[in-house]
């Protein structure tokens, strides 16, 4: 720490800082690391306990914020924390990074933000929503993605101003069979949605919910789909989803699938390309390809088996 706090860092763009052994730095805390400051930084993965000792980070684009054992950062840090970061278009959250309470009343602004990216076990994913302002944000990843992530959220804003009016993007990871069925809750939180990713998938569940007959069509305005991992029973399912749509008037455009569900379903494809335009693209992948450290590639859920749930 006394190293890095008066060291020099004119030409510093990106900054990863996961110290080992937390409980032993407790103490030296206070000091500030970068006190010359880091006037072009750009990217950040830091953990939760390194957040008091950060310099101005008015650069800052992406923060990726990790937990650190026995700390999180408390509401109030995170606010100073947006504050310092006027600029940041990416934001991830790792486990339980930041702790309560969240007042009915509080908010954080972050104005340029476009992506807010939640995994691992963090445990307020109602309160997060419902706290953080970003009016330009356009993507949202939870993964996983469980049962009760968006209920409080849900009846937040069921008398609130809608938020998020321009999201057109969001990845959910549903770590159950009952998770599946939360997609439509996702889906009335976030109606604006015209591009969802699943990269992990219960062929029967995603049916279900995608062409279910005592609700309104799911997400009306969804112009594409992201899956991974498809076989010929996920398919036949799809197929399902994309017919229904198509003959209740809110028809797919494009279908992105990995390398591997290609090779899978290739006998498959021409009847699909009917219908929608096939893509192979691994959307997931390209997400992970902007973490530093690979953390997020534990929490897409793809090794579950769902029979168990």
């Amino acid at each position: 720490m006394e190293t890095i706090s008066s060291t020099p860092a004119p030409l510093l763009k990106h900054l990863v800082i996961h110290p080992t052994g937390v409980g032993h730095l407790m103490s030296k805390l206070q000091l500030q690391i970068f006190n010359q400051g880091i006037p072009i930084l750009s990217h950040l993965r830091v953990t939760s306990a390194m957040v008091p000792s950060l310099p101005s980070l008015n650069t800052l684009t992406a923060l990726h914020l990790a937990a650190a054992d026995r700390r999180s950062i408390t509401l109030a840090e995170f606010s100073v924390l947006s504050t310092s970061s006027p600029y940041l278009d990416t934001l991830a959250i790792y486990d339980n990074a930041i702790c309560g309470p969240w007042p009915l009343d509080a908010t954080i602004d972050f104005p340029s933000l476009r992506s807010l990216q939640i995994y691992g076990s963090f445990m307020s994913v109602s309160d997060l929503l419902r706290v953080v302002q970003a009016p330009l944000l356009k993507d949202l990843v939870i993964a996983p993605f469980a049962v009760n992530d968006l209920a409080e959220y849900r009846e937040h804003i069921s008398h609130s101003p809608p938020k998020f009016t321009g999201l057109k993007s969001i990845t959910l990871s549903p770590v159950s069979m009952s998770g599946f069925a939360q997609l439509e809750e996702a889906a009335e939180c976030f109606p604006t949605v015209e591009l969802v990713m699943i990269p992990n998938i219960h062929a029967d569940s995603f049916r279900d919910v995608l062409t279910g007959t005592d609700a309104d069509i799911v997400w009306s305005g969804l112009k594409a789909l992201a899956l991974r991992n498809i076989d010929y029973k996920s398919m036949e399912k799809l197929l399902a989803v994309v017919a229904f749509r198509e003959a209740a008037g809110s028809p797919l455009e494009t279908l992105y699938l990995d390398h591997r569900s290609m090779q899978r379903v290739s006998s498959m494809l021409p009847l699909l390309r009917r219908s929608v335009n096939v893509v192979e693209f691994d959307v997931w992948a390209t997400l992970l390809d902007e973490d530093l450290l690979q953390d997020a590639a534990h929490f897409v859920g793809n090794d579950i088996d769902f029979s168990y749930f």
